[in-house]
């Protein structure tokens, strides 16, 4: 059972986080443009150094540290919670396909996968609740 859980578990760390990555489409250069010829009358202006919060957008900029940083807590804590809840069932139905008509260990693997969906249940609850609750006291 430990050997399961541990698999289950380096895969959930190793290989999901690794698909989530898409590549990006090869950069084609585009053709180099003529260099313009320097007249006397113009000085060459530089343009402002980009910092960061030019990437930041209007929305998030509006929010302190502490109302971004409890968000995230929040949303990385649920879907922990929602991994871990699958990890069990996925546990549970492979307990329940290996019972071999074993009425104890078919027993317990109906549990596990009850529990298991009641467990999703709360947590989808609990995500909509947290939703709802910062929408209203956090803009």
């Amino acid at each position: 059972m430990k050997k399961i859980l541990v698999s289950l578990t380096l895969f959930v760390v190793l290989v999901i986080p690794g698909s989530l990555v898409f590549a990006q489409s090869a950069k084609t250069t585009p053709a180099p443009t003529p260099a313009p010829t320097p007249s006397k009358t113009t000085t060459p202006v530089l343009a402002p150094a980009p910092t960061w919060e030019n990437y930041i957008p209007n929305e998030a900029k509006k929010v302190s540290g502490v109302d971004v940083a409890s968000k995230r807590i929040i949303n990385i804590l649920l879907l922990v919670a929602g991994a871990v809840a699958v990890i069990y069932l996925i546990i549970g139905g492979y307990q329940y396909m290996t019972a071999g008509g074993n009425a104890d260990t078919s027993s317990s693997a109906r549990s596990t996968i009850l529990n298991a969906l009641i467990g999703l249940v709360i947590i989808f609850s609990a995500y909509a609740i947290v939703a709802f609750v910062l929408k209203k006291f956090i803009p």
